[in-house]
């Protein structure tokens, strides 16, 4: 079992489920506040096997009075306050969002995507650092048998350009493995040019980064091996903020 909060916080934690044949995902839908000016939170991606049980679940404030939708349109039946699909196929790809009383409180939406067993694929999360040491941890497991490699992002500053206020302005992202320990790997004594991390963000759909965040203190490209791992993410500023947290496959 997987269980992720997603959208303002994620996490990953992978459990044993006796008797259970399928792996579960369960993701807790975190609320967001769209007022008509400000635009809600853009939905964080999740990537799942085939065969994967998904339950979509909305915290317990959450009101009476919900709709869930896939791609913008009613599921049919889809009203209660959990989502489950199981044995997920490609054919259940899909943005999933709630929309429900009261206005304008609304819930964060899940770009759900069902890919090859041993694919790590690419995932997003949107993180919020209190000011002064706080410490947001993003969970991910890497499947298969081969290491891969993996671009991670800790945007701040470029947020700004999107509209979002209070982002953070000077991110930070560590590495641990499984036992705890802080992971990392042996780097080429060549820096890598600017221009070259401008083409690796566009050959892995990942947009430009404006704002001046640094590379292997902000973001940062290396090989891991299958197992779990965790992103800490920081502020060196203190200041604290909003700060999104991105992983994408490089082939």
């Amino acid at each position: 079992m997987k269980t992720l909060l997603v959208c303002l916080l994620l996490g990953l934690t992978a459990l044993a489920v006796p008797g259970q044949a399928a792996n579960v995902t369960i993701i807790t839908m975190n609320l967001d506040i769209a007022n008509g000016f400000v635009p809600p939170a853009g939905p964080s991606r999740v990537r799942v096997p085939p065969g994967e049980s998904v339950r979509l679940v909305l915290p317990p404030e959450w009101p009476a009075a919900i709709q869930w939708r896939r791609n913008g349109q009613p599921i049919p039946g889809a009203t209660n306050s959990t989502l489950v699909l199981g044995n997920v196929t490609t054919a259940d790809n899909g943005l999933y969002t709630v929309t429900g009383a009261p206005f304008p409180t609304i819930a964060c939406g899940i770009q759900l995507e069902v890919v090859a067993a041993g694919t790590t694929g690419n995932f997003s999360s949107r993180l919020r650092l209190q000011p002064g040491t706080d410490v947001q941890i993003v969970g991910f497991v890497v499947t298969g048998t081969t290491t891969k490699t993996l671009l991670v992002r800790a945007v701040g500053p470029t947020l700004a350009s999107f509209g979002v206020t209070g982002p953070v302005a000077q991110p930070r992202i560590a590495f641990y493995d499984s036992k705890g320990q802080l992971y990392g790997w042996v780097r080429a004594a060549v820096v890598l040019p600017p221009s070259y991390w401008t083409d690796l963000f566009a050959r892995v759909g990942a947009f430009p980064l404006t704002g001046g965040e640094e590379p292997y203190l902000a973001f940062d490209l290396g090989p891991f091996p299958p197992g779990a791992y965790t992103i800490h993410v920081t502020d060196a500023a203190k200041a604290g903020g909003t700060v999104l947290v991105e992983a994408y496959e490089v082939p």
